[in-house]
């Protein structure tokens, strides 16, 4: 019988990993034999059981199956750091915009005005500063009240001065957002932030529904 380190050393590392991935290193003299065939048979497998014309030689479970190559298809590694990694979706890992970006605050006007106040400017600060850190993400403003015509060219007003005020003032670009104005169920001087849903589109910019009524 061949001494089994001889017949290792005329190996090809496939081979060798696949052995010790399996067979292990020998020390136990009653098992050694049992491992030389262990060696007989995998040297057997890589040589009669793939396809020649294979790439990859050896596929790791998880990468299969394989293509008409030979060569696996292995999963992405996870990002490093999931709350940081701006490589995978929405900048967060395997987490969605809405659980990287978190319940956005609300904008609050003064009545039939649509000036920001410094305290809706303070939270927009901080708005834009979550997108700077999900570059993947989008973000829909959301403007209340339609039943009259002033009531839904205010609901505008209020959008557009949120909008114009992140692009012009925090440089956020213009199409980090979807434009929603003019919607039922909230408060008339209120605009809500939220993230974008994963797909969901619109956009950044609409035409004033009345602008002979648009407040400056």
């Amino acid at each position: 019988m061949a001494d089994l380190g001889i017949v290792y050393q005329f190996l090809i590392p496939q081979v060798r990993h696949l052995f010790f991935s399996n067979y292990g290193y020998v020390e136990d003299e009653e098992k050694y034999y049992a491992r030389y065939i262990g060696l007989y048979y995998a040297i057997t497998l890589l040589w009669f059981g793939h396809d020649r014309k294979d790439k990859e030689l050896i596929t790791p479970t998880t990468c299969q199956p394989v293509d008409a190559d030979g060569v696996g298809t292995c999963p992405p590694p996870p990002c490093p750091d999931p709350e940081k990694c701006p490589c995978c979706k929405g900048g967060g890992g395997d987490k969605t915009c809405a659980a990287n970006l978190g319940a956005l605050p609300s904008v609050a006007f003064k009545a039939n005005s649509n000036k920001l106040s410094d305290d809706a400017k303070a939270v927009l600060a901080t708005v834009a500063a979550k997108l700077r850190n999900n570059p993947g993400c989008k973000v829909v403003v959301i403007g209340y009240c339609s039943s009259d015509k002033k009531q839904q060219q205010l609901s505008w007003d209020h959008v557009n001065a949120v909008i114009n005020y992140m692009v012009d003032k925090e440089g956020v670009s213009a199409d980090r957002f979807i434009f929603n104005y003019g919607q039922p169920d909230g408060d008339c001087n209120t605009v809500d932030l939220r993230a974008a849903a994963e797909g969901e589109d619109g956009p950044n910019t609409v035409e004033p529904p009345h602008p002979n009524l648009r407040k400056n």
